[in-house]
């Protein structure tokens, strides 16, 4: 799309698998808040263990009150509520790439 190399996952399970093997260096992380075997909850847990530092990207169909709680956890820096049109997750996903990019340069 935006020349984005991306890495599928089916479940959960599978996604934190490839976050904690680390072989790549990803940008932006995209999890759906309800994913097969694990959820975001417990990916995002797993993960804060491990001490990733990926920004996370999340989606869902719930309601903006219900993901609200999301934005409190540090590692998550947009919530995407469904339905989303393709330009606004690219949107979403330029702009935490660009800060973070950001914050490298001035650290």
């Amino acid at each position: 799309m935006r020349g984005w190399k991306v890495v599928t996952a089916v479940s959960g399970r599978e996604a934190l698998k490839i976050l904690k093997e680390g072989e790549d260096d990803f940008d932006c992380v995209l999890l759906d808040v309800r994913m097969p075997d694990l959820g975001a909850d417990e990916v995002l847990f797993e993960l804060q263990n491990i001490d990733y530092n990926s920004p996370i990207v999340l989606m869902s169909g719930y309601s903006k009150t219900q993901l609200d709680s999301y934005l409190n956890n540090n590692q998550v820096e947009m919530v995407l509520t469904k339905p989303f049109r393709s330009t606004d997750l690219a949107n979403v996903i330029d702009s935490v790439v660009r800060a973070k990019e950001e914050q490298n340069s001035s650290s």
